[in-house]
């Protein structure tokens, strides 16, 4: 059952149900809801319509149901125009300029972005020799970080007094040693 009841004369659309087992995605993208169309009658208990063409040919499937259809609305105001009008550009360029005050640099900086190189390749190995070395500094930073963590509790290990002297003599000549 509809929540709203469709009048004969009302234009409508009618949801296309896919019936077929194609689970491919070549259709994913093809039009759900035909139309408009006219209804040309209502059955008793409003749950099924009888629907005709713009011309007046009746369709030659008995009946739809109601949940397949919905009210056709047309598009009165027409298609919106891709291009602002001039006085919008001014108005959005004025709100846009207090936000960005490289703008008033902006051929300085188109200058220096576009540069020509004189050699394209030696600029990637630079950019790349320039990452890698990044790189290897960021891991020699870590490993400095391991290696005094490392030191400071071997520092510990030393302090603390051996129970059993005559087996942690070795160990504690080797510590001194190092």
């Amino acid at each position: 059952m509809r929540s709203e009841k469709l009048q004969p004369g009302d234009l409508v659309l009618v949801f296309d149900e896919k019936r077929a087992i194609d689970k491919s995605k070549a259709r994913k993208l093809t039009y759900r809801w035909q139309g408009p169309l006219r209804v040309h009658s209502v059955s008793e208990n409003s749950a099924s319509y009888r629907l005709e063409t713009l011309a007046g040919d009746l369709i030659t499937r008995a009946t739809y149901a109601g949940k397949r259809l919905k009210r056709y609305i047309e598009n009165d105001a027409g298609f919106w125009e891709s291009e602002d009008p001039a006085w919008a550009k001014a108005k959005l360029k004025d709100e846009i300029t207090p936000f960005f005050p490289a703008q008033d640099h902006q051929d300085e900086l188109w200058e220096v972005d576009m540069a020509p190189s004189p050699d394209q390749d030696e600029d990637i190995m630079q950019t790349r020799s320039r990452l890698q070395q990044l790189r290897l500094e960021k891991e020699n930073d870590t490993l400095r970080r391991e290696l005094e963590h490392w030191k400071s509790s071997s520092r510990l290990a030393i302090d603390i007094q051996p129970k059993d002297s005559a087996k942690d003599a070795q160990y504690t000549d080797m510590t001194q040693q190092a």
